[in-house]
């Protein structure tokens, strides 16, 4: 791996650990022999279709099952659509084109700006991911936390998601487009050079390491945090009731209508401990899936920027190609394993489903 081409040229996008995709000097391809695909990459691009395939069957479902049942359109589930969208967009349009490359020797057969699309795409969608999954994590925070004024605001609470992941998918769009707006290499880089047949990552070494930390290390940072003050509030509620339950406290509440209440408070506080793990659960899937392809790629650029092969940059900047693709495969299993942790932790999610699939009401 060049290098010096690579402080010029195309860069590492930020969700992957590689120059420009696809280069000629990709080690998944021989390029000594024939250009037939070997069967390591036709072992990728199997592992690849199948991940496509249960990726768009899966978050379809999730699609539509939200959009069949109202009872799903609080605030908290429009993360999950969120997501789901995502994951739609990362299986259509990222990942199929990429298997189209695995199978073409990497190289690009297709427009312009079709490129372009492919590869903006490819910069919005784990960003979007990535920070709705945040999001998430600050609702359910403050779900545990501040249980009666969440229940209050619930319809406030519901514009305000929406507003919030609008926001944030605008966002996630226009920073994906800020190559497009001016901050790109000059000359021939551009897109795809008129003598070259792949498509570039058309991007700054800078633009790729602010997007990783803004985009990946700092939103996990703020994920886990709260889920770690809202496991700790969870801890905090759970020894209070047992306080009272055997304390002289709760002998005052012999009132039905006060029974009833706390009845009603604890069935309350159960269920949003059962969704909080569920999101918690689906932040971590996500994070711990692209965490290794995403370190990878910060520690490929940050030595890259420095063009240094010291204090370990030799070893980086020679990992094996093959392994950077397999992590690659590893993040995109994720949009494959959400559609999963959904129908396994969801009730309401699995209720409505069965109703699609039987044609009967429960």
């Amino acid at each position: 791996m060049d290098s010096s081409n690579m402080s010029t040229t195309s860069t590492l996008a930020p969700f992957t650990a590689r120059n420009i995709t696809f280069s000629p000097n990709n080690t998944l391809h021989n390029t000594t022999g024939p250009t037939s695909p070997n069967l390591v990459v036709l072992t990728y691009v199997g592992i690849l279709v199948c991940i496509i395939t249960f990726a768009l069957m899966g978050n379809l479902v999730v699609i539509i099952v939200f959009l069949i049942d109202r009872k799903l359109r609080v605030s908290s589930s429009y993360y999950i659509f969120s997501l789901a969208v995502a994951d739609v967009i990362t299986a259509a349009l990222v990942m199929t084109f990429e298997v189209d490359q695995y199978l073409h020797d990497g190289k690009w057969r297709y427009s312009k700006a079709l490129c372009k699309a492919w590869t903006t795409a490819y910069l919005f969608t784990v960003p979007v991911s990535i920070l709705t999954t945040c999001l998430s994590s600050i609702d359910r925070w403050y779900a545990i936390s501040r249980p009666l004024q969440y229940r209050t605001n619930r319809n406030g609470l519901k514009h305000k998601a929406l507003v919030a992941i609008m926001l944030i998918w605008i966002y996630s769009i226009l920073f994906a487009l800020v190559p497009e707006f001016g901050w790109n290499p000059p000359g021939d880089s551009h897109g795809i050079p008129e003598n070259s047949q792949y498509c570039f990552f058309d991007i700054y070494l800078e633009y790729s390491i602010l997007s990783s930390v803004l985009h990946f290390i700092l939103p996990s940072l703020v994920t886990a945090f709260f889920y770690y003050y809202m496991f700790k509030a969870m801890k905090s509620h759970t020894t209070h009731r047992r306080k009272m339950s055997s304390g002289s406290d709760y002998s005052h509440a012999r009132c039905p209508s006060q029974k009833n209440q706390r009845k009603e408070q604890r069935i309350n506080f159960r269920y949003n401990v059962s969704l909080a793990k569920s999101y918690a659960l689906i932040g971590s899937l996500l994070i711990l899936t692209w965490c290794p392809h995403s370190i990878l790629s910060i520690m490929q650029n940050t030595c890259v920027f420095k063009n240094s092969r010291s204090y370990g940059c030799g070893y980086i900047l020679d990992i094996n190609e093959q392994l950077l693709h397999s992590l690659l495969l590893l993040g995109y299993f994720n949009s494959a394993l959400n559609p999963i942790v959904y129908v396994l932790r969801f009730r309401q999610f699995r209720l409505t489903l069965m109703e699609c699939i039987t044609c009967k009401k429960h």
